[in-house]
């Protein structure tokens, strides 16, 4: 069973493997490297996640070329809705509004899909409406410069910011050396 980190209101990022962590690269720096890890070791080092997350956050991992497996569609639909608060217009009632705007819109959109499934409608082309708040769930690999890269860089959206936490936390559980810092931190001497 996946040990899933909750991110927005349904989604979560699980670990599912990595390799050249930090319990391997601190047996491989005894008994290989003689005490000083090579930054090329990290190069070497993988992260596999699950993911559940809307599709706008699949597209953005995809972007950084991750390799991505999409699990199979379920036949229920979720789809973030954002708070009042995770909205931020200029005021609350204003972002009460475009949440409850949202809320509408997303539930036709997703009655669409379905009904123009039931219409006889091509099931692929009957998704193209699909919003992309949709979670969706999927499998991300890639290598440790590479989520360490996405986490550095950051993002000025809020979902964005939710999962690049976790996998952050993940990351750091991953490759945590005995001082409590990220191990390549200390090793981009070569």
């Amino acid at each position: 069973m996946l040990n899933k980190l909750p991110c927005l209101d349904k989604g979560w990022v699980a670990l599912v493997d990595s390799n050249l962590n930090s319990m391997k690269l601190r047996d491989l720096r005894a008994d290989l490297f003689y005490g000083e890890i090579p930054t090329a070791a990290y190069k070497s080092a993988t992260l596999t996640l699950a993911m559940k997350a809307p599709l706008f956050i699949s597209k953005a991992l995809a972007d950084k070329e991750l390799r991505i497996i999409n699990a199979p569609v379920r036949e229920d639909l979720d789809a973030y809705l954002p708070n009042e608060g995770e909205i931020s217009a200029h005021d609350l009632e204003t972002s009460r509004l475009i949440a409850q705007d949202m809320e509408r819109t997303t539930a036709v959109l997703l009655i669409n899909i379905k009904a123009y499934q039931e219409d006889g409608c091509d099931k692929y082309l009957a998704q193209l409406l699909t919003p992309v708040n949709v979670y969706t769930v999927f499998m991300v690999t890639g290598t440790f410069k590479q989520w360490k890269d996405i986490v550095e860089q950051g993002s000025s959206s809020y979902p964005m910011r939710v999962y690049l936490s976790a996998i952050q936390q993940v990351m750091t559980a991953e490759w945590m050396d005995e001082n409590g810092k990220t191990q390549e931190s200390d090793n981009n001497k070569q």
